[in-house]
């Protein structure tokens, strides 16, 4: 790869350090407002996604939804779009100017968000997720593509640690917001709102989030795009080009890269079983009302999520340019986390938000170390579309899978709503285990592969001809 190795001098004759040329859009105003812009757009999106999570009682009352219904909703109808969309936008990441991209996207995907307050049906509920999921795919491949032309290797693990905080911050408002917002329609406060006049708290939640995209929007017109670090001259006469520059690279790593995607696509049924149904668990189990759930499980989200990303970003860090030491932290992190599976005992309430806690740090923890470990092994011109085929695995298999079976173990073996704390912990302890045993198999190929696949990133940053 093309990089800097030169120290140059400046126009006061002291040396400049290479990163300072090769990267000086991320010490410019511009490139931290475009650095500012992913972070409140990646809390967004995640606000956007959860959403639903906290109306799923008051929804299927006033719809007449089934729990399975329910399930799908919150995967499949979502996770379609996402995946589908996936990969021609990573495809774009790679060559098209990136923040209005993103833009685009956070306007198809709030615009998707508001309209899922104005349906009346399971039908048009599935359609309208559907666009969510597709504006949505555009996030991480686009982020991943940014920072890694704009980011120094030091400070990317910190940057994609900042991103998952911002995911984090959303989700977390999101419940908060949303318990205050669903208490308020039982006391009778938003039953006469101006303009919009009556909604049922649920729509009105859907509509308000929706509306938020505009700021996203905004600062991300107003950022700036660092200069690409490869170029691709065929890719930029045939954009599907890209897709065979990245298979050839793909067929010579498979082991390693397909073992990571497939560890995503685990990981994610966990993921998205949490994020679908840790909520319902909560109110169903236990005496409280949504306004002190989405008060727990908000701030809880949060502080669990954020340590664990800002950990993640920091061992990064540490772990310097070695993806083995990566693995090592993963398998750590995820051998713990098995201890998900044990909220299907019915704990006590504070037990209950321990076992989600810990598990909420360390998959923090590990998603960060799990993306630099994309960032070692594929070149920078194909990140966008590795990172593309990544959420492939993981929204199509993993997060349909996730949520729908849980509902469908509720619903169909348990045939009661209170065991959905059961079906969740069957589904997510298991899921644990095999992502610890697919982590410890990438380590195995990287440490056989990975001065291999260092000769390979190089031979693939040159231009494909035809």
């Amino acid at each position: 790869m093309a990089n800097a190795q030169a120290e140059s001098p400046g126009a006061d004759g002291s040396a400049v350090q290479p990163d300072r040329i090769q990267y000086k859009t991320f010490y410019s105003t511009g490139g931290r407002l475009t650095i500012a812009a992913l972070i409140i757009t990646a809390a967004l999106c995640t606000m956007d996604r959860m959403v639903l999570s906290m109306v799923v009682d008051p929804l299927r009352a006033d719809l007449g939804l089934t729990e399975t219904q329910i399930g799908v909703l919150q995967g499949f109808s979502f996770s379609l779009l996402f995946a589908v969309c996936g990969i021609p936008l990573g495809l774009m990441a790679d060559r098209l100017a990136r923040n209005k991209l993103l833009a685009f996207a956070v306007l198809t995907w709030s615009g998707g968000t508001l309209a899922c307050g104005l349906a009346n049906s399971f039908e048009s509920l599935f359609v309208f997720r559907m666009l969510v999921g597709a504006g949505e795919a555009a996030l991480w491949p686009v982020a991943i593509s940014l920072i890694g032309d704009l980011a120094p290797k030091a400070y990317r693990g910190m940057l994609i640690g900042g991103l998952i905080v911002g995911q984090l911050f959303g989700g977390s408002f999101s419940l908060i917001v949303g318990g205050q917002v669903l208490e308020s329609v039982t006391a009778g406060s938003l039953t006469h709102l101006p303009v919009i006049g009556s909604f049922e708290g649920w729509r009105f939640l859907f509509i308000l989030y929706g509306s938020f995209g505009t700021l996203a929007i905004l600062l991300l017109l107003t950022g700036k795009e660092p200069p690409r670090e490869i170029v691709s001259e065929a890719a930029s006469k045939n954009p599907f080009s890209g897709l065979r520059v990245f298979y050839d690279f793909f067929r010579a790593n498979w082991k390693s890269v397909g073992s990571l995607y497939i560890l995503t696509m685990v990981v994610a049924v966990v993921q998205y079983s949490g994020f679908a149904w840790n909520v319902p668990l909560m109110l169903r189990r236990f005496d409280i009302g949504p306004q002190q759930v989405g008060l727990i499980m908000g701030i809880m989200s949060f502080a669990a999520g954020a340590a664990g990303s800002l950990a993640g970003g920091f061992a990064a860090k540490k772990t310097g340019k070695s993806p083995v030491n990566r693995c090592n932290v993963i398998i750590f992190a995820y051998c713990i986390c098995i201890s998900y599976g044990l909220i299907a005992f019915n704990p006590a309430l504070y037990t209950t938000v321990f076992l989600i806690a810990i598990p909420s740090v360390l998959l923090a923890m590990a998603g960060v170390m799990s993306l630099v470990i994309l960032q070692d092994i594929v070149p920078s011109n194909m990140r966008g579309v590795a990172t593309s085929v990544n959420h492939l695995f993981a929204s199509l298999i993993g997060a349909s899978i996730g949520p729908v079976l849980v509902a469908m173990l509720t619903q169909h073996v348990f045939k009661t709503d209170d065991m959905v704390g059961v079906s969740l912990g069957l589904v997510v302890g298991p899921a644990m285990a095999l992502a610890a045993f697919f982590a410890f198999t990438i380590k195995k190929e990287i440490v056989k592969k990975y001065d291999g696949m260092e000769a390979s990133v190089a031979d693939m940053a040159k231009p494909v001809k035809g």
